[in-house]
């Protein structure tokens, strides 16, 4: 769906002598008015999905709307689009809501109604079946009118009158267009002229002939000024009144020049007295009650098509156009426009009838004066040497003066000429002590701006001693300024009587403000008021420090950010948190922004303009001038309620519909996803409605405010809930809240039948139970003598077992004694063996000793005495007397291991034996070597063949470890 504003403002006003930006006010006009030209909303192919030409419409007393097309009949509940197809797939060309809250519809040989199931789906009727069987061959039905107590179904050659249950078809012969007027049937035939029908008489009377109207087609008959009055418009654009009792039939007006071959198609009158007329190439025609004929095609507003189909107004004002592609929606209800959209907007001033805009691509300026008219168009053009950022338009005398970033302009019409001197200006302050003379607020200075009684302004000085930005700047006293700067803080400045220079300046960082940035100043009921991010401040000049204002701040919440506060009479406007709003200061300082929702966060930060009419404001932001009519209303839409129009589930893949009863009883398996789709049909989807809910049990309170128009539930508790939705339009405007309770059961293994059931199973099981344990207690019994038995005869075997232990456990003492013998006798063997190794080592040293002593000593009896003890010393080593002793006594230690390991290795001889035996008792290459009287080197040669004939790869004493003991 796509938005399309077109911003038209009417204004009547007198010279508007306003504050120069927040600091000292005049009246303003008394006259003042605001009107807006409507918002448009396009409904195309992409929203409802079928044909896109559109010919019928109606709605019901709930809001929603029904609309004829090619494809048949749309439903559209300001949400949601449903499509219902005819059986006979006719498309349908009228549509009528009757007082007895039924839609009927008329189709190609076909008609009925169209109602709304229990589940919220609408469904078609048919009623052909009521008609006699002859009478059903009707053409197309192309009015549906109710009059006289009847419902009337108008083709070209028939009627068919409905009432209860009972229809009568009335032949009528090539009547081509029928209104009803006051409760009276009008029909135009091309024979005759403009009859009426009188049901009571079934008389037809002829009120017009058709040579009167010229023989054009008759397009409407509506009611005129008057109840004795009718307005008849042709198809040629001629329009006629007709008095009902003086029988008098005037031309009123031509619509159409001669060479025109535009056409009149539809014509509608509304509830105000005015009349918009379709036509087929060039959009719409309004006729003010007043009389005023207004054209409205591109130029004034911009629908999706020039042929319009036909035209209704919904209840709450807004007219919808049909057309051959689409259906467009103007909003004629909205007190909000745009009058401007081309820049972004930083200041507005209506001087001498021309509005003046200042935006950052320069000033425009409007083409032709606001007038009083509705839909009036206003073109703006840029005034040439303005182009770049314009600051503020400020009117003082007869005069407009423009602060822009090339300096300072007096704008007269639309031309502009520059005061010599200036550059990059912010806006202009008069001095309060001197009149005609004012304080130029430059991007770097101050400057002293004088005008002669010529009306001529110029620069007479810059005021030294101060080099600031003075974009926001108040005089509090005579001489006395305060400046904010946007970083650096507050300044408080004092100039001389001459405004030549600043004699004094106080440089206040914070001194009690929350920070030194985004500080602004205003004056509010003739104080200094300084806004921040975090509350409002006034000064305190005796303790010399800024402290929280005591009203302001319960008025606005101190927690969010003011940007601004401009003070009128008896109203404040600001800007808080991104939202423009005002308070009275009679009604107990209520805050109302509510009609303003559509500007957050589009203002110009720190450079907000709002420009207060009487019962209007203006507000720019940088999408353009927005004009808000706060005339007060007299038909609320707080009225209309929120309606929930669906509920459903998922089962699987697929989404199941729940009727939509109250209190609703659903099973939890129908809690799984569960959806509420909710709308408010009679808003026409104008105002980007939002909507907050609540689910009692489940949510904490109201959800924030969102556009989604549905919310989903998943797997609820057996219990009862109470759903609520609530709604609230961009312009503040909320509704009557909708809810629905919803008992959820349990599921069918929690009801109480199933614990009934439960109880009758549990006795059931009790007394099996019982009964088993019965027959168990005497199979235990049976079981119980069985095992004494069986425990007598494990009992002896049990003995006979413990007399074997016995006899085993003695066995194992002796064995064990046995072991302990052998480790004792084992471990004597190696002592014995490790004494052996040193005693040979000790004899082998003592003759090495001897044999060193021979050759040294030159005493030959000497010499012969050493050899021969060297010679006995020899033989003793040599003696393997002691080996034997040692592998006789290995051998009875461990008599298997010689047996095993000649019986496994036969061809093994004695030293081979022997070394086996030395290595088995774990002795080091350095023990045996002596004990075998070889080198260390020998040992580990003989270890290595040894380990080649045993074919041992892994550790050799483990290997003989393996062996018997």
């Amino acid at each position: 769906m796509t938005l399309t504003r077109q911003g038209i403002l009417i204004v009547i006003c007198t010279l508007y002598a306003g504050m120069a930006k927040g600091f000292q006010e005049e009246p303003f006009a008394q006259k003042t008015l605001v009107r807006g030209a409507p918002e448009i909303i396009h409904y195309g192919l992409d929203d409802f999905h079928s044909d896109p030409m559109t010919m019928a419409m109606c709605q019901d007393s709930s809001g929603v709307k029904y609309f004829g097309n090619q494809d048949g009949a749309l439903v559209f509940d300001g949400e949601n689009w449903q499509r219902i197809a005819l059986p006979n797939k006719s498309l349908v060309k009228a549509l009528h809501y009757g007082s007895d809250h039924k839609v009927y519809l008329g189709g190609f040989n076909e008609f009925g109604t169209i109602e709304r199931d229990g589940f919220g789906r609408y469904h078609y009727h048919s009623m052909v079946h009521l008609a006699p069987e002859d009478d059903l061959d009707l053409d197309f039905v192309y009015d549906i009118h109710e009059v006289q107590g009847h419902v009337i179904f108008r083709s070209v050659s028939k009627l068919i009158a409905i009432t209860g249950q009972k229809a009568f078809t009335i032949p009528t012969g090539g009547f081509y267009t029928s209104e009803v007027v006051n409760d009276r049937l009008y029909m135009a035939n091309w024979s005759d002229g403009l009859k009426v029908f009188d049901l009571h008489t079934m008389n037809f009377e002829l009120l017009i002939s058709k040579e009167s109207y010229e023989w054009n087609p008759i397009v409407s008959i509506t009611a005129g000024n008057s109840a004795e009055m009718l307005s008849i418009f042709t198809r040629d654009g001629q329009v006629y009144s007709y008095h009902l009792e003086s029988k008098d039939f005037s031309l009123a007006r031509v619509l159409f020049d001669q060479k025109s071959t535009n056409q009149v198609t539809s014509v509608i009158r509304t509830k105000q007295g005015d009349y918009y007329v379709g036509t087929l190439s060039n959009q719409l025609i309004m006729l003010t009650a007043s009389g005023e004929t207004i054209p409205l095609d591109k130029t004034r507003i911009s629908l999706q098509d020039e042929s319009v189909n036909s035209l209704f107004e919904s209840d709450n004002g807004n007219l919808w156009v049909l057309l051959d592609n689409g259906i467009d929606c103007i909003n004629l209800s909205s007190p909000a426009s745009i009058v401007f959209n081309k820049a972004s907007v930083f200041d507005v001033n209506i001087h001498h009838g021309t509005m003046y805009i200042a935006t950052n691509q320069g000033v425009w300026a409007s083409v032709n004066p606001p007038g009083t008219e509705p839909f009036m168009h206003m073109d703006f053009e840029p005034i040439p040497g303005l182009e770049g950022q314009a600051w503020s338009l400020q009117t003082f005398g007869s005069q407009l003066l423009c602060g822009h970033e090339k300096g300072l302009f007096v704008i007269r019409g639309n031309d502009s000429q520059q005061i010599p001197g200036t550059d990059g200006v912010w806006k202009v302050i008069p001095i309060a002590e001197k009149p005609g003379q004012y304080l130029v607020c430059t991007y770097y200075n101050l400057q002293l701006l004088t005008v002669d009684s010529a009306g001529n302004f110029r620069i007479r000085n810059v005021v030294s001693g101060f080099s600031e930005s003075s974009r926001d700047i108040l005089q509090s006293e005579p001489g006395v300024f305060w400046v904010c700067h946007g970083f650096k803080g507050v300044f408080r400045i004092k100039v001389a009587p001459d405004y030549q220079r600043v004699v004094s300046v106080q440089h206040f960082e914070k001194a009690g403000l929350p920070a030194p940035y985004n500080v602004n100043v205003f004056s509010w009921n003739g104080e200094a008021v300084f806004t921040t991010q975090a509350g409002i401040y006034t000064f305190n000049d005796s303790l010399n420090l800024f402290q929280p204002h005591p009203l302001l701040n319960k008025v606005l919440d101190p927690k969010k950010e003011t940007r601004k506060l401009l003070d009128t009479k008896h109203r404040t406007w600001y800007i808080h948190n991104d939202e423009v709003g005002f308070f009275n200061k009679d009604d107990q300082f209520t805050l109302h922004s509510e009609p303003f929702l559509q500007t957050r966060g589009a203002f110009n930060k720190q450079m907000e303009t709002i420009l207060p009419l009487i019962n209007g404001v203006l507000i720019g932001t940088k999408k353009g001038l927005f004009a808000f009519d706060l005339t007060p209303k007299t038909d609320s839409l707080t009225s209309y309620p929120v309606r929930i129009s669906q509920l459903s589930f998922t089962k699987g893949d697929q989404r199941l519909l729940l009727p939509l009863e109250n209190p609703l009883e659903l099973q939890a398996v129908q809690t799984q996803n569960l959806r509420f789709e909710y709308a408010v049909p009679q808003m026409d989807m104008l105002n980007e409605v939002r909507y907050s809910y609540q689910l009692s049990k489940a949510d904490q309170g109201w959800s924030d405010w969102e556009e989604k128009p549905w919310k989903e539930y998943t797997a609820l508790t057996p219990g009862t809930y109470e759903f609520s939705v609530r709604a609230q339009s961009k312009l503040g405007e909320s509704f009557l809240a909708a809810s629905r309770t919803l008992i959820v059961r349990p599921p069918w293994h929690q009801t109480t039948l199933a614990f009934l059931i439960y109880s009758i199973m549990g006795l059931a099981l009790i007394f099996l139970c019982v009964k088993g344990i019965l027959r168990l207690i005497e199979q235990q019994k049976r079981r119980t003598i069985l095992e004494a038995e069986k425990q007598n005869k494990i009992l002896r075997l049990e003995l006979d077992r413990m007399q074997l232990a016995q006899e085993k456990n003695q066995f194992e003492t002796a064995k064990s004694s046995l072991e302990g013998d052998l480790i004792l006798k084992t471990k004597e063997l190696v002592n014995y063996a490790t004494l052996l190794s040193r005693k040979q080592e000790l004899m082998i040293e003592l003759r090495e000793e001897l044999v060193r002593l021979e050759d040294t000593t030159k005493n030959e009896k000497t010499r012969r005495d050493l050899k021969a003890l060297i010679r006995k010393i020899k033989s003793r080593l040599n003696n393997d007397d002691y080996i034997k002793v040692f592998e006789a006594n290995f051998e009875r230690v461990h008599h298997q291991f010689f047996s095993e390991l000649r019986e496994r290795y036969p061809d093994l001889n004695s030293k081979e034996l022997r070394l086996c035996a030395l290595v088995k008792m774990n002795l080091t290459n350095k023990e045996i070597a002596p004990i075998m009287n070889i080198s260390i080197r020998g040992i580990e040669t003989a270890r290595y063949r040894l380990r080649k004939r045993l074919s041992i790869h892994d550790d050799m004493v483990e290997f003989l470890e393996k062996l018997s003991p």
